[in-house]
């Protein structure tokens, strides 16, 4: 089994104490050790403040870049995972596909898809706003209903002018 170094790192910012981050080192093939970069990672402490679909995003790259094999990157998630919320959404997963399936069918429960729809469709463009904004705004909502589906297929929607 292959060594993962980690770097705990948690930073004040004021009185306030910033994400308790993870660095790992990167293990690209055509880099030698000393040009392999540090990459960081948030723990996944709070649903309420932190994006799952950005989180797993983050922690694929991170995973990736760090070549971890399966079993190191079970290890890895469960570390940076609370407990709480896995024993919540992921309790006795043991991939790394079905603990990411798990946390993101437990936050996109399939009778949320027509609540990101409606959401979609009260959306109103403010001439003082930015187009940049809305536009992400929808695809995130979009991001969102598809996850409730349980798939990665963009949904065309149908909306009313």
């Amino acid at each position: 089994m292959e060594t993962i170094r980690i770097f705990f790192d948690q930073e004040k910012k004021g009185d306030r104490p910033k994400d308790r981050k993870c660095q790992f080192k990167a293990r690209i093939p055509t880099f030698t050790d000393t040009e392999q970069s540090i990459m960081e990672i948030a723990y996944l402490e709070n649903l309420d403040k932190q994006d799952i679909l950005k989180w797993t995003d983050d922690f694929k790259h991170v995973q990736k870049n760090c070549g971890w094999t399966e079993e190191n990157s079970v290890a890895v998630i469960t570390t940076l995972v609370s407990l709480s919320i896995l024993n919540t959404y992921a309790y006795n997963k043991r991939t790394l596909k079905s603990i990411i399936e798990a946390l993101k069918a437990g936050l996109f429960p399939k009778s949320h898809y027509r609540r990101y729809l409606q959401k979609i469709d009260d959306l109103k463009w403010s001439p003082d706003g930015s187009v940049r904004q809305f536009v992400d705004t929808i695809e995130l909502l979009v991001k969102k209903a598809n996850e409730c589906l349980g798939d990665s297929t963009l949904h065309t929607l149908n909306r009313k002018n």
